[in-house]
Parts: C-alpha cells; sequence; structure tokens
C-alpha cells in the first residue's frame, strides 16, 4: 500500500475497511502500531550509511546522473499481531520467523 498524507490522516477509515474486508494490510513500518498488519521497511542506520557513501562519492567527483538507482537490501520486516487477528489472518511459521519486530497490541486513538 502506498502511503501519503491521505492515508495518514484518514487511517482509522482505511483500517475500518481492512476489517470489514478481511484484508490483510502491509505497508510501511510506521503505521505498524495503528494497526497494519505487515510492516516492511529499511534498516535506517544501513539505509543512512548508503546515502553517505553516495554523498561522498558525489563530492569526490561522480557524476550523480551516473551512479546506479539502489534502494537497499537490508529490509525489516514488523508482524502485528492483534491487527492479524481483527482481520482474520494467521500468519505462517514462516512469516512469524522471518519478522524482525512482532507486536501485540494497536494503539488506540481514544
Amino acid at each position: 500500500m502506498q502511503i501519503s498524507n491521505a492515508f495518514d490522516q484518514n487511517f482509522d477509515l482505511f483500517f475500518d475497511c481492512f476489517k470489514k474486508y478481511s484484508l490483510p494490510s502491509t505497508g510501511e513500518p510506521i503505521y505498524i502500531t495503528k494497526g497494519l498488519v505487515i510492516g516492511i521497511g529499511r534498516d535506517k542506520e544501513k539505509f543512512g550509511l548508503q546515502c553517505a557513501e553516495y554523498a561522498l562519492r558525489i563530492l569526490d567527483g561522480a557524476d550523480p546522473g551516473r551512479l546506479p538507482m539502489d534502494v537497499g537490501k537490508d529490509f525489516s520486516i514488523s508482524l502485528n499481531i492483534e491487527a492479524a487477528t481483527v482481520v482474520g489472518y494467521n500468519p505462517s511459521i514462516d512469516i512469524l520467523g522471518a519478522a524482525d519486530q512482532i507486536f501485540r497490541e494497536i494503539e488506540t486513538t481514544d
């Protein structure tokens, strides 16, 4: 799911649809405690190091337009067990084993 301001501002509406239609939602890990079932993101420290390496190459004279596009190789997986239960999704042992973080509750705005 592509994240946008509309998604952020209306997350509760989206989450109601996830529940109504039993959709196991995925997206940016920042929304995992709000109710996404699976969050997939980059390791921020490794991504920062990668950005710094690119900056150094540019400062050393590399043409930015000729540097290869690289989104990184290290990703983290977050899983929210409560959100999975709410939408009726039972993650496999493989998904549970692959998760870097497992959350057991959803933050409420009440």
